[in-house]
């Protein structure tokens, strides 16, 4: 099963910027992936409902380093504070009236389940580049280990 099929439909609107070498594989359950990758979209999303919706604006840049495929989901939200980010992958921990603080810390055990890394930072702070500029909002990483005889990732049409 391609890793992002029919997630398209789910989250219109979504920037794809692919630069995995051909064939990279990783040994993931699809589904869980899948979900960890909805939980971001829909947080960022939240993020960004007080703009107009010509500035709310989501990019997943797929990219492979050192053994490792790394998918990183860019919002122009609000962003957080740093006292909030430290605390971000605790259970019961929200910023949101309507939250349970469970999603992103389920999200982690998904992905440490996987041998990967689950990461967030604010967007203004990072070091810039062209897939991911500088400026408001969040980055959420994850990564997983390539993998030889692993499922070969999908890919999300941008279109």
């Amino acid at each position: 099963m391609a890793l992002f099929q029919g997630m398209q439909v789910q989250v219109p609107g979504i920037q794809v910027v692919d630069k995995l070498a051909p064939g990279s594989k990783v040994k993931a359950d699809a589904l869980q992936i899948q979900q960890v990758l909805l939980n971001f979209f829909k947080n960022a999303q939240d993020a960004m409902r007080a703009l107009p919706p010509d500035q709310q604006r989501i990019t997943l840049v797929l990219r492979q380093e050192q053994g490792w495929v790394w998918l990183h989901v860019r919002d122009f939200g609000t962003g957080m504070e740093d006292a909030a980010l430290a605390h971000l992958f605790e259970p019961f921990y929200t910023t949101r009236e309507d939250g349970l603080g469970l999603g992103l810390s389920i999200c982690k055990g998904i992905v440490e389940a996987h041998g990967g890394q689950l990461l967030a930072s604010r967007a203004d702070r990072e070091p810039t580049d062209a897939d991911l500029p500088r400026g408001p909002g969040m980055i959420f990483s994850l990564s997983l280990p390539l993998h030889e005889h692993g499922a070969k990732l999908g890919h999300l049409s941008a279109g």
